[in-house]
């Protein structure tokens, strides 16, 4: 009974750090896109006034879904999608490749998607692929011989 009572005095700090817990998974997965069966986290940005980071998060689960090779390579080659638009003045890397609606800048680990707050299937499948198309591009990049 002792030893019950002793647990039970701990009771309180045990609901508190389940809380803790689970209020950072809440936070994280609606900022980051996250994976735990295939260890994947990419952080995705949202464009405030014009972005949807949800269909960002449909993209990589249709590009999950249906094309297990690209999948692992965004996973592996991609820490950030960032809904914005491409920039122009792009001094860390050198220059950028252009897939529309999206692009990455070489040096980078960052695809940039071109906002917009359309929800439509069309749309999530639009980004997926151009998403796949970036990934393939910077896996290019990356094992050409080049440090990001």
């Amino acid at each position: 009974m002792e030893k019950l009572k002793h647990y039970l005095n701990y009771y309180p700090i045990y609901i508190l750090i389940i809380l803790i817990f689970g209020v950072f998974l809440y936070w994280r997965s609606s900022t980051h896109y996250l994976d735990i069966s295939s260890f994947c986290s990419i952080s995705i940005d949202k464009d405030f006034l014009r972005g949807n980071r949800e269909t960002i998060q449909k993209a990589l689960l249709a590009i999950k879904q249906n094309d297990s090779g690209s999948y692992k390579l965004i996973c592996r080659n991609v820490d950030r999608i960032a809904e914005d638009l491409c920039p122009n003045d792009h001094t860390y890397g050198g220059p950028w490749e252009l897939i529309r609606p999206g692009c990455f800048i070489k040096g980078t680990r960052i695809i940039y998607i071109e906002p917009s707050p359309d929800k439509s299937k069309g749309t999530i499948l639009e980004r997926a692929e151009a998403i796949k198309s970036s990934v393939i591009l910077l896996n290019q990049y990356l094992h050409s011989g080049k440090t990001p």
